[in-house]
């Protein structure tokens, strides 16, 4: 009779990819980061009286300050580095110079009856009735106050401020990004994953659909978003002695099985069919396979002896 061959098994450590989602997610943050400079919607007052006694009269009566209905897309760039402390300086003394300048213009002409203040823009006076509005802080002749993209006047309607700079609606939309997933522009809160955009509902399990804003997630050989459950029970091993998945057994997402005649086993489930002892590569523990059973050379042994038997 020949002898009983003995399978050959490999023990796999393998991580769950799943797992550097936690490193990924972390990363990302999946959650709102305020940009350095919001955008801000705001409406301009149609322009005011020119005489400073009327800049709060019932016809200046839409004049407000900025609202916060709209929120800017936080958005999760890499922060800009710190300027140098001699740009610092530098533009401090221009800013410091530009409001000395402007504050002496002022002084200056103070006296006229029809004075309303100094452009911000052209840093020239304002002088005259229905000349000059009032925006973010600073005074503009109207025909200075405009968008700093299409130069649309600006006047009496909505605007959004942008790193100081007024924009009109539609060039403020211009500069939002589309959710790659509904390809709409995203003007709330704004998700960065995986080097794309998303609304924080579009961002969602491919699979089971669940959302994963501020949950753990992974991606498959294809790029696809899933949740880490729905990975593990799509791609990890099936075990060929219980048919159960084969999944991690640590918070570190490390999985330990036995690869053995081309099939995966748990490593509580390579065991003899016969006499339930554990099978390993360990002296007179080896696997004497006959079939797809699962056999210690021992039992190997009389299983063989029985069927010469018969």
């Amino acid at each position: 009779m020949a002898s009983p061959q003995m399978a050959e098994i490999v023990f796999v450590e393998t991580k769950d990819p799943s797992t550097d989602a936690l490193q990924h997610s972390s990363s990302v943050k999946i959650s709102v980061k305020q940009p350095a400079a919001e955008p801000l919607k705001r409406k301009v007052p149609p322009p005011v009286a020119a005489k400073p006694a009327k800049v709060y009269s019932p016809a200046s009566a839409e004049l407000r300050t900025p609202t916060e209905d709209f929120q800017p897309p936080p958005i999760f760039d890499d922060e800009v580095p710190p300027a140098t402390n001699g740009s610092a300086d530098s533009a401090l003394d221009d800013e410091l110079d530009m409001l000395t300048s402007m504050l002496s213009l002022g002084l200056q002409n103070t006296h006229h009856p029809d004075f309303f203040g100094v452009c911000y823009k052209c840093r020239d006076t304002i002088i005259g009735e229905g000349k000059g509005c009032t925006a973010m802080g600073n005074q503009y002749h109207v025909s200075c106050f405009l968008c700093k993209e299409c130069e649309k006047r600006l006047t009496g309607l909505e605007f959004y401020c942008l790193n100081d700079n007024p924009l009109c609606e539609q060039c403020y939309t211009n500069t939002l990004e589309d959710c790659v997933v509904c390809d709409q522009k995203i003007t709330e809160r704004i998700l960065k994953a995986v080097g794309k955009s998303y609304h924080p509902q579009c961002f969602k399990c491919t699979n089971c659909s669940k959302k994963l804003d501020g949950v753990p997630f992974t991606l498959d050989s294809a790029n696809r978003v899933h949740c880490v459950e729905c990975y593990q029970v799509k791609f990890s091993p099936k075990c060929a002695a219980c048919s159960e998945l084969i999944m991690p057994t640590n918070d570190r997402g490390e999985t330990v099985h036995i690869v053995s005649m081309q099939k995966n086993f748990h490593v509580h489930c390579y065991k003899c069919e016969d006499c339930g002892i554990l099978l390993s590569n360990e002296e007179g523990r080896g696997c004497f396979p006959i079939g797809d059973h699962l056999l210690c050379q021992r039992c190997n042994g009389k299983r063989m002896a029985n069927t010469t038997e018969l």
